[in-house]
């Protein structure tokens, strides 16, 4: 049956998300109503950041009202109205009982829109270049930059001169290439002495043949994406001063290389931090409780995310100083969709009846429950003991549908939609009876909560103690996923693994730096030797010096005391060796142990 412009059935939502996390095993797929859609105790939990608005008064929508507004409604599509077909919030808010005679706007047309890669997305036919759409080379120049400025001025503490040397483009490429490929293994957690070392054979072979392991972790330390230098007077006028400038780039690149469906999502994601911030928050109900929180709008048929925005609590005077209230953040967020015709669908931190009346003039259409205690709610829409399991309640204006649905006793679910005008129940659901406002919501409320599990699958963030390090963590699981949608994208029908994808994009950015490293002596031969391995690059033999009296060498194992000259050596290590250690063998067998 036609749920506006979705028809999804349980089955297929599972499989949708199991899709994008493949072996990680989803525990809440088939996301219940009580749980998801709940305005119940749970998700009162969650903390307000502002308060809310004081609604006004909306007008009433009898017959009088409907006939001298200016939309054309025929006079024979109304009825006469008493006060008792009406249900009445504690802000005398009306809702009317029936369905009101509805003239369809332009703004809730919304056709199916296929989402689609714009700009020069369009030509990404790699995972690199696909990856490389958000962190360009604006990025890592910045990154270059701003770190060689910070490892400038500790220069001096360390003894050695080298243990300090400036890093360069091709470095920092290849260190986001090995924190990629930590997160492929699942190793953003462990110990870093597990990825270098290899006497038991437990070492990540690309990790500790790119850098030591001294060489990352000072480059993680110094890692820096401002200037250090005029921070402080930045700070003065913005709290976000050591990440904006590529926080706002990277924002930049999401929206300019991706085209939406007519489905979205505004939530909210907590990115786990208990360091030292000012703008830490506490939610309860999420995972890791403590953190930054960020908010999120992401497209509902791909796991995209298209716009996001830092909450950075109040900010000093200047031009950052942004109102946290939440019907601000809604629009700010949703801005880069006017015109779109999307639906957007909120949760009950975002829902708001005049929120949604505005949007719909921008041709934004909402579905998004609502907290128990907002007062344009009428009190029979509440929980209580006398409504019956599996029955609803709705409420009609001319513009917005509220519901409420029991779906266990003493709990109710309330949504407002501005894209449903009717009651329709899903016959799909069942003896549920599930209004066809709740299966739409929860056919469309997942885009942020999938890009939350999609990062924390394959994570590249550390344990750190700066805030802003832990941000750029979570910038690059994001653009790993976008990277991937858009990949899938300009290669359907043919599909990739995203493990697969990651550890491409992971070696393609540290390829080149392993090159350069081959032609650096005084690496140990060893590790020149399974770089050109990997890189499938044959070494060329190199046939040891003669001495002046025509004899080829000393022998390695025998030791100066003996002093034994020997004209052989090994083809492998490239060292002398004579007769009594040398060991004759076919060339059978040794193709063999070549390939090995």
């Amino acid at each position: 049956m036609n749920r506006g412009c979705l028809s999804v059935t349980d089955k297929d939502f599972e499989d949708l998300i199991n899709k994008w996390l493949h072996e990680v095993e989803v525990e809440d797929s088939n996301f219940d109503d009580e749980e998801a859609v709940g305005s119940g105790s749970e998700a009162e939990q969650e903390e307000e950041m502002v308060p809310e608005n004081v609604q006004p008064d909306l007008p009433e929508y009898d017959a009088e009202t409907l006939t001298s507004s200016d939309d054309d409604i025929p006079l024979s599509h109304l009825r006469s109205r008493n006060a008792g077909e009406f249900y009445h919030s504690i802000n005398n808010t009306k809702w009317s009982k029936t369905p009101l005679p509805h003239i369809r706007r332009q703004a809730q047309d919304i056709n199916i829109r296929i989402p689609s890669a714009r700009g020069a997305a369009r030509e990404a036919d790699t995972p690199l270049r696909c990856f490389e759409l958000y962190f360009d080379d604006s990025i890592f120049t910045l990154l270059v930059e701003n770190t060689n400025k910070y490892i400038e001025g500790i220069k001096a503490k360390f003894e050695r001169e080298r243990d300090a040397r400036s890093t360069d483009l091709l470095e920092i490429r290849a260190f986001v290439g090995m924190l990629v490929m930590i997160g492929v293994s699942k190793g953003g957690r462990r110990n870093l002495k597990d990825f270098w070392d290899n006497s038991k054979g437990t070492g990540v072979e690309c990790i500790y043949c790119m850098l030591s392991q001294n060489r990352f972790r000072f480059l993680l330390r110094c890692l820096r994406f401002d200037d250090s230098s005029t921070r402080i007077i930045r700070r003065e006028q913005d709290r976000l001063a050591p990440v904006r400038h590529f926080v706002e780039h990277f924002i930049g690149n999401c929206r300019k290389y991706y085209l939406p469906s007519e489905m979205l999502t505004l939530d909210e994601q907590l990115v786990g931090f208990r360091g030292r911030c000012g703008f830490i928050v506490y939610i309860p109900i999420k995972p890791d409780k403590f953190g930054i929180k960020i908010y999120m709008l992401a497209d509902t048929k791909y796991p995209y995310i298209y716009n996001f925005e830092i909450y950075a609590g109040k900010q000093p005077e200047g031009p950052f100083n942004l109102s946290n209230k939440v019907v601000d953040v809604t629009k700010r967020l949703i801005s880069p969709i006017f015109d779109y015709k999307c639906n957007v669908t909120m949760d009950n931190y975002f829902t708001n009846l005049n929120t949604s009346l505005e949007l719909l003039s921008k041709k934004i259409t909402t579905v998004g429950t609502m907290k128990a205690n907002r007062p344009e709610i009428p009190a029979v829409f509440k929980a209580n003991r006398s409504r019956r399991t599996n029955s609803s309640i709705f409420g009609f204006q001319k513009d917005a549908t509220l519901v409420s649905y029991v779906p266990k006793p003493s709990k109710s679910v309330i949504l407002l939609s501005t894209k449903h005008h009717n009651d329709a129940i899903d016959v799909d659901t069942g003896e549920k009876r599930k209004p066809e406002i709740v299966t739409f919501y929860n056919n469309t409320k997942w885009g942020v909560d999938i890009v939350d599990k999609m990062c924390k699958q394959y994570s590249v963030m550390r344990n750190s103690r700066r805030w802003p390090l832990t941000l750029f963590f979570n910038m690059t699981n994001i653009a790993g996923i976008n990277a991937l949608v858009i990949n899938q994208i300009n290669s359907f029908p043919q599909k990739i693994v995203r493990r697969e994808f990651l550890s491409t994009v992971a070696f393609d950015l540290m390829k080149p730096y392993m090159l350069c490293r081959m032609s650096i002596t005084h690496i140990p031969k060893s590790i020149r030797t399974r770089i050109g391995l990997l890189l499938n690059i044959p070494e060329d033999p190199i046939i040891p010096e003669t001495d002046k009296r025509g004899r080829v060498g000393h022998c390695y194992a025998c030791g100066r005391s003996k002093n034994k000259s020997t004209r052989k050596w090994c083809k492998r290590c490239n060292k002398w060796a004579c007769n009594a250690h040398l060991v004759n063998i076919c060339l059978t067998c040794h193709e063999t142990n070549s390939n090995n």
